[in-house]
């Protein structure tokens, strides 16, 4: 079989004809395909020498002469034909993950904890009292609880090996694990914001209420699919594309839980319970339920949850009879995710009228008014995470996240302090507004020629293969093209619409606003003047705009903690009335009107 050699001085064997984006992954690294493998992003590129396939029409689209000349090709594309040589990779490693949301609320660490740990000392068997064991256990805990068969083969042997001394961990009505004696040590769980585009997991030490750790890591379906419409394809169309995908998102979890466990030093057999967050596709896909249905008119979801099951079932590597938890959607597009964040910033209390948006791949809106909670989602799309987009990319090292007017020009930040590779979302939106400040960029979204624009905004105006590009500087090797504003205006544009529909549909106006929060990866990163300069979040003053962070993290981890904030999050998930956008007249009235780059509201 041929042999592929990676810079790193990894070799493996593959089949002849194998895509090298799978040999990529089956060496371990992980790859980025943010179209999910079809070829018209252009985003996976590899620079290789040795016996690969001609190069295909989407790759000759997609790659300059010189570049397929220098030997980089598609790694969705390119298959292997012989011995080949990866000589690079672009690192897709450090990314700018947001992991915090602010402090939890006293109600969190207040509240009855899900899973329980019990020192239970039972009475000994004699001739006059013959009661099995099982009873025994269940009159010393003081309740009825069911009891598995593994368990309950090995009681007797426990029993007696601490002299009728045991530790009971209890969760969902169940017996989850027994120990001979008393273990003195904590138990622990996870709480987990599986989100399209990053993963985040928060360890807690669940007897003292007290976060040991947290991790973050990119999603590692991103290659199967940038966002959920392209993982759904994938799940509908590739022969075992669910299990898939369901693996990915499996191994992406284990991963951080490893982190957790190293950087703690707990076992991960000593996490007992797990309780998750997500959109709708990724609740799906995490547990293996086929999804095909969210793909397709009338956008209906097998289920709604909470699913509730074990480790073992899902190849969770915690405690195997842990319970996992994913906590349940609000609708189609409406995730657990949206709902853990609602009840983080304490929308279901607020007065007023609040509007809670979730900046993330997959848009979600909740509007808290006098009369209940109104949500819907915008398929923002994965533009404002840099995908898609040719000059865009996720936001590591190499990526300009800021961009800020200093003198009659433009100076930027780049994340890691290294030579700009190219945009993360928040200096996407920030060179928008910079292009119109110079009067580069008009409101319908056509970059002007440089005769137009005159100093000293002509300078970064440079000719295109279609119109104009923006040209940060001559020496960067990217640009911002006119096709590359046009996928920003249609993302930007859903955002604002969605925001537009849902408030008339309640019969409100901006000015009713008492407070815009802004929560998940991306809005947490973002300069307000300019999303509002560009027409992406309303003109309100600066104190009715906050930031909450990662608040479905935060909400995830608060029902991790109490008893009564799940049941109350089960509660509100029939509670919240959703609104489809879809096929709205409404909806695509207010999406034409948000298409311009101008401010709003």
């Amino acid at each position: 079989m041929p042999t592929v050699r990676f810079p790193t001085g990894k070799e493996i064997e593959v089949h002849r004809g194998t895509l090298v984006a799978r040999a990529l992954q089956e060496a371990g690294i992980e790859t980025w395909l943010p179209c999910g493998g079809r070829g018209y992003c252009g985003r996976c590129r590899v620079k290789m020498e040795g016996n690969l396939s001609p190069p295909t029409g989407l790759e000759r689209e997609q790659l300059a002469p010189e570049d397929l000349a220098r030997g980089v090709r598609l790694a969705c594309q390119a298959r292997v034909a012989g011995d080949v040589r990866v000589l690079e990779l672009q690192s897709l490693t450090g990314a700018q993950i947001l992991t915090g949301g602010g402090e939890l609320p006293a109600a969190a660490f207040q509240g009855t904890p899900l899973l329980q740990k019990h020192e239970v000392k039972i009475d000994p068997p004699t001739v006059r009292d013959q009661r099995p064991d099982a009873e025994r256990l269940q009159a010393a805990l003081g309740g009825s609880y069911h009891l598995s068969l593994p368990l309950l083969s090995r009681l007797p042997a426990l029993l007696r090996e601490g002299d009728f001394l045991v530790t009971a961990y209890t969760g969902e009505g169940e017996i989850l694990k027994l120990e001979a004696g008393w273990n003195h040590g904590p138990p622990y769980g996870v709480a987990v914001d599986l989100g399209t585009t990053t993963l985040v997991a928060y360890l807690w030490d669940l007897a003292e209420k007290r976060c040991l750790g947290t991790a973050a890591a990119g999603n590692p379906q991103a290659a199967c699919g940038d966002d959920v419409i392209s993982r759904l394809l994938y799940a509908g169309t590739e022969a075992g594309g669910l299990a898939r995908l369901q693996a990915l998102a499996v191994a992406g979890v284990n991963g951080l839980v490893a982190e957790l466990a190293a950087g703690t030093g707990v076992s991960a057999r000593e996490i007992y319970r797990a309780t998750l967050v997500g959109n709708t596709c990724m609740q799906h896909l995490f547990l293996g339920i086929d999804p095909s249905c969210l793909g397709k008119a009338p956008y209906v979801p097998a289920c709604r949850g909470p699913v509730i099951t074990t480790a073992a079932k899902l190849g969770l590597n915690i405690y195997p009879g842990g319970i996992v938890e994913f906590l349940p959607n609000v609708a189609s597009f409406v995730g657990s995710d949206a709902l853990a964040a609602a009840v983080a910033v304490g929308l279901p209390e607020k007065r007023g009228n609040t509007l809670l948006v979730d900046l993330g791949t997959n848009g979600e809106l909740l509007l808290s008014t006098g009369d209940g909670i109104f949500a819907c989602s915008t398929a923002a799309g994965p533009a404002f995470e840099g995908a898609g987009i040719s000059a865009g990319m996720r936001a590591v090292p190499g990526a300009i996240d800021q961009i800020y007017p200093e003198g009659e020009g433009l100076k930027w930040h780049v994340i890691g302090s290294l030579s700009p590779r190219g945009f993360c979302g928040s200096g996407l939106v920030d060179a928008l507004a910079g292009m119109l400040a110079l009067g580069i960029l008009e409101a319908g979204g056509r970059i002007r020629a440089p005769e137009e624009v005159g100093p000293p905004g002509s300078r970064y105006v440079a000719p295109g293969s279609r119109g104009y590009d923006f040209s940060l500087d001559p020496g960067f090797p990217f640009r911002l093209t006119q096709a590359d504003i046009r996928k920003i205006q249609l993302a930007k544009g859903a955002v604002a619409a969605g925001m537009i529909t849902l408030l008339e549909h309640v019969g409100l106006k901006w000015g009713d606003l008492d407070e815009i929060i802004l929560a998940g990866g991306f809005g947490n990163y973002l300069n307000i003047q300019n999303a509002q300069r560009i027409g992406l979040i309303p003109r309100l003053p600066p104190e009715r705009v906050q930031f909450a962070g990662n608040a479905a993290g935060t909400g995830a981890q608060m029902v991790l903690l109490s008893r009564e904030i799940r049941e109350k999050v089960l509660a509100l998930a029939g509670e919240i009335r959703h609104l489809e956008l879809a096929g709205t007249a409404s909806f695509s009235r207010a999406f034409m009107e948000a298409m311009l780059f101008a401010p709003w509201g």
